[in-house]
Order: structure tokens, then sequence, then C-alpha cells
């Protein structure tokens, strides 16, 4: 596609390229491809726009673009040496000023109002503790014997909302192999 044209006559060429193609493509899904006249007009022009742009940027991007001049590179000029700096002599900082510093039982954060709702989170916490030893393990027994079930290690003080009924609904079951 290098025309003496300059790069017009090289766009103008990828497009009428590309117009002949889209009517080439409608043509032959008219005919062959027994389409309709809307969709082989629809795949025609498809085709005509994506070849001309691609055609027009590809084969026309280097005549779009002026040639690059070579010229040899200027001699640079040497630079000065850099001169002597005398180190920084050491400050000392200054002293600082004493401050209060808090105490250990004093919070460092002291809230300004109480927040919404604590009062009565305050009361519903319930005390607990944990009670439990750390049990050595024991040897292994010669004969298979059933585990006695462990006493819960912890123990809440307060009684939950619905924990009575909770476990009077509480059913039993067993499980049997086949």
């Amino acid at each position: 596609m290098s025309g003496t044209n300059g790069s017009g006559g090289c766009a103008r060429t990828s497009w009428t390229v590309a117009a002949v193609a889209g009517a080439l493509a409608f043509i032959l899904l008219m005919t062959l491809g027994g389409w309709g006249a809307i969709g082989a007009l629809i795949v025609g022009a498809l085709v005509f726009g994506v070849l001309g742009f691609l055609m027009s940027r590809v084969l026309c991007s280097e005549q779009s673009q002026p040639a690059p001049k070579v010229s040899a590179p200027a001699p640079r000029a040497a630079a000065p040496a850099p001169e002597p700096v005398a180190a920084p002599q050491p400050v000392s900082p200054p002293d600082p000023a004493p401050t209060a510093e808090p105490q250990a039982s004093e919070p460092l954060v002291k809230p300004t109002a109480s927040l919404a709702g604590e009062d009565d989170l305050a009361s519903r916490k319930g005390d607990w503790r944990y009670e439990g030893t750390v049990a050595e393990p024991a040897p292994a027994p010669m004969a298979a014997a059933p585990a006695a079930p462990a006493a819960p290690v912890i123990k809440p003080s307060t009684p939950l909302a619905g924990e009575a009924e909770l476990a009077s609904r509480k059913g039993s079951w067993t499980y049997v192999p086949n």
C-alpha cells in the first residue's frame, strides 16, 4: 500500500479495499449463505468497518509518521567536579520537659459519658470462673471400660433465659448400629 500520493492515498486505498470486501461478503451471504438482506447487510457493514480500520491503522501507520531524523549526538561537556562539603556538626536534642506519667491504676482514656445500653449490659453480665485442674493422662487400661462423662469445666453462675424450658423438652436417643 505504499503509494506516491502520501498517507491520504494509503488510507483511501485501505477503505476502498474494505468496501469491496464488505460488498463481497454481502453478496456471498445473500446468494450462497441463504441469509436475509438485513443480516447480510449488517455483516457486510461490520466487515467494511473492521477491515477498513485495521488496514488504515496497520498498513498506513508508517507513512503517517514523519521519518525520524538521524543526527550525530552532541558532545557532552564535562561536568564540573563537586566541591567537598564539610561534615555537619552533631546537634544535641533539647532537654525534654518533664511530663507526668499516668499511674498504673489510672486509665489512659477517661470516658466523658456512658454509652447507650452500657448499664443494661453490665447488669446482665454473669459471674463465671474457671474451675478445673490439669489432669495428667491416665495409663491405658488393659480392658476397654466405658468412660464416665466429665463434669463441665466452666460453671455459669446465673441460669440463662429459657434454659429450664429447653432442658424439659430434651429427649433421649440411642444409636443402634445395624
